[in-house]
């Protein structure tokens, strides 16, 4: 009972947080919309790549589309799915502390990390959480990243017969191949972290290893060929495997303004003296650690008060010093910390007579695969948006290691007596989680209109009155087999009123207008024109542009005014300043 009280407490923080942001996690028209519509139509039969054009790999999508078919199609079902998954990864999160540290610092950490990672919002967009992510290919790659080495560790355990190491480094390839299906971030970070565990072995071991991995993800990759080819034209099921390789390399959409804003190399001296100021702020916090170590030592017969005034002191001074706006930067150090980390757990390994412990090749592959994650996030390194994903292991491996360090310089702690700098720690990680708690209420707290119905319901900000509005329009207006398309973005509502795309493109922001080609999106409107258009404000500056058939998509916008007139508005008109609204068009 008292060995399963740390997990229990990382179990009520999860359940809590789930009650506490229930429906509340998606936006009403941005990102999960696609999710949702990808998976109907799957499930509806759709091929994906030749009747949706998708640009990542297929597993993710190709699951919920499964969900879709066993459970029906509903938010609820995927909110089933994707919420045991979350279970599953901050489980697995807690198991590989708990292994490498302790329960208490794993139920400490975990816990934290829920706070932050599980259920976030911080900004007026959502889908930057576990249950209702802006992509699944982000999310299931990680998880399978993560199982991939979880395998590969188990491939070198002595205990297990021959046969059984054989299969396990084997059942690891197959999750790379899977990862590799997924995502390109989550795949190249499993990739090194696996690499650096194999090249960390002695002799007939590694070679081994690596047989049994590349046997493994042969043969993943040559199974999800096939299954694709029975679908699609051979040359077609490879482009589709390959994902967003093809674009990476040939730097198109990388170059984009987006994803140079998004990693903060549009300007990097400012986003570096963030990080530096943000860096000094943490040592800072972490100086009494050293110093309470120092000058308490063993003088006291009972550290507990002395703790716990230290951990109360701590939280406070949190509290104090953070407001609601400062959980945009606080993670910034991450990579940095990460990164010392890993050239200490190297540094070990590699001066290590003979072979070295197990334990300490495992944390290496571990801090490999979180380092390489972060580099999504460029010179932008947070813990929310993108982060929510890709800086959740190197937070987890940091929090962790600080607070195994403080009790590792503390000579005169034991079980009995905690190292007072562990109680600071800790007391800093509770503060960092409530700020983040006070600003996802915040945000929930504008979440009071109701989009959708039933197993579809979701909680909305003041934009969902005017969706609402515009699906019960559709309703009433359109026959179930009419075409509805959205411009910029807004797959939500083809999904909500059950009403199709008229073309396998899926969105035209930006970067869809780039990767694809604005001729191409025109000539597939002009093969199926959409029976009705829905113009929805999207502010995309984040993009370099402003509004939709104004600052870009010139040639989509004509091409509707041409042949589409308003007959119904809900809300401001689309495209004209920063007020929200859907202008809907039918055919002249």
């Amino acid at each position: 009972m008292v060995a399963a009280a740390p997990a229990g407490v990382v179990a009520v923080v999860f359940s809590a947080l789930f009650v506490h942001t229930y429906r509340g996690w998606t936006d009403v028209t941005v990102d999960f919309g696609r999710e949702l519509y990808v998976a109907w139509r799957i499930a509806s039969g759709d091929v994906l790549y030749r009747d949706i054009a998708w640009f990542s790999g297929p597993l993710s999508a190709q699951l919920n589309g499964l969900v879709f078919r066993v459970c029906g199609a509903s938010l609820t079902a995927l909110i089933v799915w994707n919420t045991a998954l979350a279970i599953l990864t901050f489980g697995l999160a807690y198991t590989l502390i708990a292994r490498h540290t302790s329960r208490g610092i794993a139920s400490v950490v975990t816990s934290v990390a829920v706070t932050i990672f599980a259920f976030g919002q911080h900004a007026g967009i959502g889908n930057y959480n576990h249950v209702t992510p802006y992509s699944h290919e982000a999310v299931h790659g990680t998880l399978l990243g993560a199982l991939a080495l979880l395998a590969l560790h188990g491939a070198r355990n002595e205990r297990r017969g021959r046969t059984g190491r054989a299969g396990l480094a084997v059942l690891a390839g197959l999750a790379l191949a899977a990862t590799f299906a997924t995502k390109a971030e989550p795949f190249a970070a499993a990739a090194s972290g696996a690499i650096a565990f194999v090249a960390l072995q002695r002799g007939a071991e590694r070679l081994r290893l690596a047989a049994g991995v590349l046997a493994g993800f042969s043969a993943g990759f040559g199974l999800a060929l096939a299954l694709l080819a029975l679908q699609l034209p051979l040359p077609e099921a490879l482009h589709g495997l390959l994902g967003a390789w093809p674009h990476i390399f040939n730097g198109g959409v990388t170059e984009a303004y987006f994803y140079k804003r998004l990693a903060g190399l549009d300007r990097p001296a400012v986003e570096l003296r963030t990080t530096l100021a943000w860096t000094v702020a943490w040592l800072c916090a972490l100086a009494p650690v050293p110093l309470a170590m120092r000058f308490v030592g063993a003088r006291l017969p009972s550290r507990t008060v002395f703790s716990a005034a230290l951990f109360g002191l701590a939280v406070a001074a949190g509290l104090f010093a953070l407001d609601t706006q400062d959980v945009l930067n606080v993670g910034r150090p991450t990579a940095l910390v990460l990164a010392v980390i890993l050239l200490a757990q190297v540094r070990s390994a590699l001066r290590a007579h003979g072979a070295p412990l197990q334990p300490l090749v495992e944390r290496v592959s571990w801090s490999t695969f979180a380092l390489v994650l972060l580099m999504k996030l460029g010179l932008k390194q947070t813990w929310i948006f993108y982060g929510f994903v890709h800086a959740l292991p190197a937070f987890a491996i940091s929090a962790a290691a600080l607070l195994r360090c403080a009790a590792a310089l503390d000579t005169h702690a034991t079980p009995a007596r905690r190292a007072p700098g562990q109680w600071w720690i800790a007391g800093l990680l509770v503060a960092l989680a409530c700020v983040h708690v006070r600003s996802l209420s915040l945000w929930m707290s504008y979440k009071v209109n109701e989009v959708g119905q039933g197993a579809d319901r979701i909680l909305a900000d003041g934009r969902g009155d005017e969706v609402a509005a515009a699906l019960a329009w559709i309703d009433e207006n359109t026959a179930p087999d009419a075409t509805v398309l959205v411009l910029p973005e807004g797959l939500s509502l083809n999904y909500w009123a059950r009403r199709r795309s008229p073309t396998r493109y899926l969105g035209f922001m930006p970067t869809e207008i780039q990767m694809f080609g604005e001729g191409s999106l025109v000539r597939a409107l002009e093969e199926r024109p959409p029976d009705v258009v829905l113009l929805v404000q999207r502010f995309t500056s984040d993009y370099g542009v402003r509004f939709f058939g104004r600052d870009y998509g010139r040639e989509l916008g004509a091409w509707i005014d041409e042949r589409y007139s308003p007959v119904a508005l809900f809300g401001a008109m689309p495209f004209t300043d920063a007020r929200f609204g859907v202008l809907a068009l039918r055919p002249r």
